[in-house]
């Protein structure tokens, strides 16, 4: 919880409706030749997202505004 994870959902749920990772990872694929963003867990699919992975924020800054 916290920096690692983002938490969103309605103001009278009790539980959030989606908690994922705060990761992104973006790379151009080379088979198709387009640019592929992945969020959250996503990230960690293949070899070439998990290379890329970038967190969102950095010691409480944003560092990674193409992301959000």
């Amino acid at each position: 919880l916290g920096s690692c994870t983002v938490r969103a959902g309605y103001s009278g749920s009790t539980t959030p409706y989606l908690e994922t990772e705060s990761a992104v990872s973006k790379y151009r694929d080379c088979k198709t030749n387009r640019t592929i963003m992945l969020a959250g867990s996503d990230c960690y699919v293949d070899t070439m997202s998990r290379s890329n992975v970038r967190p969102l924020h950095e010691d409480g800054i944003v560092c990674n505004y193409d992301s959000i």
